[in-house]
């Protein structure tokens, strides 16, 4: 590469080599905003893991900027999510990920459904919610938590099945079928919930016609509740 001219690298290669003119310098820490937010995705996936490899083993502190959630997780160790210009939330990436602490940080990270409901019952270590056109079970117990809630659950927690009355399940109107890179999105909306996001395989999506009625199972050990009033 050093033999190139630089008017023939990818932008890729070009990525590198910035990397390796601010790494030659010796750093006590190093600053990435979003280095790389300009190159096609299919690049962009490649090299985000040969940018993990490098900065694991380097031993200085990496702040790496990024609105790509899958990058961070892959990148980071830790993870602050900043909104309007605060720190929201921060921690090891799969903590931050798994329970999110606000529906604003939940949005960010990719919990795309937020429902609001009303809690009606807290027994045996679960919790009751009345979202309207349903009831969810879920597997929180925790005395301290308000009766109005906003539910989150992402798109890949719910599976789309034929109009069922097990729990969990929500009857839904699909409005929108497209694809995903290799599954799909089902859009669809029930009552006055939704729009509501669920990722299916190609399979099932080829089944699925707008206008069609089915069911959104949510899976209840996926399912985040926050006070309504952080919505």
């Amino acid at each position: 590469m050093l033999s190139r001219d630089p008017t023939t690298l990818s932008g890729g290669e070009r990525q590198r080599v910035a990397l390796a003119r601010t790494l030659v310098t010796d750093p006590d820490a190093l600053l990435l905003d979003e280095p790389l937010s300009s190159l096609d995705a299919p690049i962009r996936r490649r090299l985000r893991l040969d940018l993990r490899d490098v900065l694991a083993g380097l031993d200085i502190p990496v702040v790496y900027v990024t609105h790509d959630q899958d990058e961070a997780a892959i990148v980071g160790d830790r993870l602050a999510v900043i909104i309007d210009g605060e720190i929201r939330q921060e921690g090891a990436i799969e903590a931050v990920f798994d329970a999110p602490a606000t529906p604003a940080v939940a949005r960010f990270l990719g919990v795309a459904n937020l429902i609001e409901g009303t809690v009606i019952e807290r027994t045996d270590g679960r919790t009751t919610v009345d979202i309207g056109p349903t009831t969810l079970s879920v597997p929180i117990a925790d005395d301290g938590e308000p009766l109005h809630v906003t539910v989150g659950v992402r798109p890949d927690a719910i599976t789309v099945q034929q109009q069922t009355a097990q729990p969990n399940a929500l009857s839904v109107r699909v409005e929108r079928v497209f694809s995903q890179h290799a599954a799909a999105i089902v859009v669809a909306t029930s009552d006055d919930v939704g729009p509501l996001r669920a990722t299916v395989d190609e399979s099932t999506a080829a089944a699925l016609t707008p206008g069609q009625r089915c069911s959104f199972v949510l899976a209840p050990e996926q399912i985040h509740l926050f006070p309504a009033e952080h919505a």
